[in-house]
């Protein structure tokens, strides 16, 4: 298996990084990620607003290509009520995409619940 330091890469990665619109976005990635990836030209010039739809499509696609390999998974998520609202539509892009076994756990205090927490319930 090809590795990068001491990580290997799974099928989900290399199948991600084979994809070229898909790797020149890996940069969009270094603000939430400890990865010192230079912008590139599909990078550079986005707004704000499309940077962050881009953000989320390669995030969802990450984890969707991830779930494809190791399935069933379990994610857990503590202090849902402390969530930034653009993870919930993170997840809401997850749970909408997926078609694999996913079982999303959320655990929250109901006194300072987030209106988006019985959004993501019900999806």
């Amino acid at each position: 298996t090809p590795s990068v330091g001491f990580r290997f890469l799974g099928s989900a990665e290399i199948a991600l990084l084979a994809d070229e619109a898909a790797r020149s976005r890996l940069p969009l990635l270094g603000s939430m990620l400890p990865l010192e990836l230079p912008e590139s030209a599909a990078t550079r010039e986005l707004s704000q607003e499309e940077r962050a739809a881009a953000t989320q499509e390669l995030l969802v696609r990450l984890l969707g290509e991830r779930l494809q390999v190791q399935r069933p998974c379990v994610l857990l998520i503590d202090d849902a009520h402390r969530m930034h609202p653009s993870s919930w539509s993170l997840l809401r892009a997850l749970l909408a995409t997926s078609s694999h076994s996913l079982l999303v756990a959320i655990a929250h205090n109901p006194a300072a619940a987030h209106p988006d927490v019985g959004d993501a319930a019900a999806a």
